[in-house]
């Protein structure tokens, strides 16, 4: 079997780790499990120069849009019909992620060539901020949701149901047994979106009582001299490390008690999975995520900084979780790429 795969971005090379994680884990997942299938991956914009590469033994064609607007995302899309049409044939499955251009570009590719496609709702995309929700010909595409919560948002914003619920599930992380001794932690982007400020706001708050407290926060984003001004204003205990690649993040949740996650949306949020399968609670506001024990959701910033003393307070896991099974995840789609 053929699969092509359609993504706004990609990572540019094997140590490129931080790019979509979910989406590295679910390739390298299927290359292992599924070997006889035949993957090949098309990026629009990220990387950002154009070229074949290969990654992991996986052929990719980056179309090197680089988020350019107007003619340019019209050479960017021609440039991705083009390679398409070297690569497919008639049995090949379409797979694209965000219900984007991709998607878009992906549902002309698979009608003119009677192919069938898959749509996997990633983030944002489900809200009806996203123009594409009315500029997609959902025709015969099989959506897939990671959970209820965004299946219930494409329905509200299109009137249509998902093919599926799939969750965004990640590889297993080798756990080691390790000292806990950062308290809290933060990782993400330092956008709007992730709120970092938040996660400030909870460690001065905690510092108070806690004069101890060990907070770390890992991520890079335009917000980030903004976050940094605010730390050494207030002479807070939190340590910031910028861009840091997903071993390093692994290494630091597992020496985490408590990931302070500050999102106000999530399509699905890798790094909560992340977070228990190295052994975190977890205290969070109610973003996409599986339902789990050690996940504490909260309503407003009073509620996250009494839930994460709590959490501070209870006896660390010793182990890790993991509330999706990957490789059921991974049957899931074989069962759709074959149906």
């Amino acid at each position: 079997m053929e699969l092509l795969i359609l993504t706004p971005g990609f990572p540019q090379n094997e140590e490129d780790t931080t790019c979509i994680p979910y989406l590295q884990d679910f390739v390298l997942g299927l290359q292992q499990y599924y070997p006889d299938l035949h993957i090949k991956i098309i990026t629009f914009q990220y990387p950002f120069q154009r070229g074949h590469y290969t990654w992991h033994g996986i052929p990719v064609f980056s179309a090197g849009g680089a988020n350019r607007k107007g003619l340019f995302r019209w050479l960017t899309w021609r440039r991705v019909k083009r390679q398409a049409a070297q690569w497919i044939n008639k049995e090949t499955v379409v797979h694209s992620f965000w219900l984007t251009e991709a998607a878009e570009v992906a549902a002309d590719i698979a009608r003119k060539n009677r192919l069938k496609h898959i749509a996997t709702i990633m983030g944002q995309d489900a809200l009806l901020t996203n123009a594409y929700l009315q500029r997609i010909p959902f025709g015969e595409l099989q959506v897939v949701a990671p959970n209820e919560k965004a299946a219930g948002y494409f329905h509200i914003h299109t009137a249509r149901d998902v093919a599926a619920i799939i969750p965004h599930a990640i590889a297993p992380i080798p756990f080691v047994v390790s000292e806990r001794d950062i308290d809290v932690l933060f990782v993400g982007s330092f956008i709007e979106l992730k709120q970092p400020f938040l996660f400030v706001e909870v460690a001065a708050s905690l510092s108070a009582r806690w004069p101890h407290l060990h907070a770390e926060m890992m991520g890079d984003g335009l917000l980030l001299q903004e976050v940094t001004a605010a730390i050494q204003e207030q002479s807070l205990p939190i340590t910031l490390h910028g861009k840091t690649d997903r071993k390093a993040v692994h290494a630091a949740m597992l020496r985490t008690k408590v990931l302070v996650h500050t999102s106000r949306y999530e399509g699905h949020s890798t790094v909560i999975s992340e977070a228990l399968a190295c052994g975190c609670r977890v205290v969070c506001f109610a973003v996409g995520h599986a339902a789990h024990p050690h996940i504490e959701e909260v309503a407003d910033i009073a509620e996250m900084i009494a839930a994460v003393e709590n959490a501070l307070s209870a006896p660390s896991l010793s182990s890790g979780y993991y509330p999706e099974a990957q490789q059921e995840a991974l049957q899931a789609y074989m069962h759709l790429y074959r149906g």
